[in-house]
């Protein structure tokens, strides 16, 4: 188990739970570009990538005077492109296999 914080409050979670989420944060984290953001057409939708979080016990409230880091990721576009090209760069018989994409080409094709 791990203890997570929150909002004020502390949280016992799941590990793997919790690696989970970070892993695809990271993974995700870099096809974020702020300054190129354009008005969503459509309305916000709140989903947790976390299900495990649904379960957490509350502990206690955190120290108000803490910093929290907070990272969030953003779904994917050409999902199915994507794993189509993954699976090419991962295929020892592909013309493209090795071939990996810089994070500018990333976030072009699926950020």
């Amino acid at each position: 188990m791990c203890i997570w914080e929150t909002a004020g409050r502390i949280w016992r979670i799941n590990t793997r739970t919790l690696g989970v989420a970070a892993a695809l944060a990271v993974a995700c984290s870099f096809t974020i570009d702020v300054a190129a953001a354009t008005p969503a057409t459509q309305p916000l939708r709140r989903q947790n990538v976390t299900p495990g979080l649904a379960h957490a016990v509350k502990l206690r409230h955190a120290d108000p005077n803490r910093t929290m880091n907070v990272a969030v990721s953003l779904q994917l576009r050409n999902q199915a492109a994507l794993q189509d090209f993954i699976q090419k760069v991962s295929d020892r018989r592909s013309p493209i296999y090795g071939h990996y994409l810089k994070p500018a080409q990333f976030t072009a094709a699926y950020g």
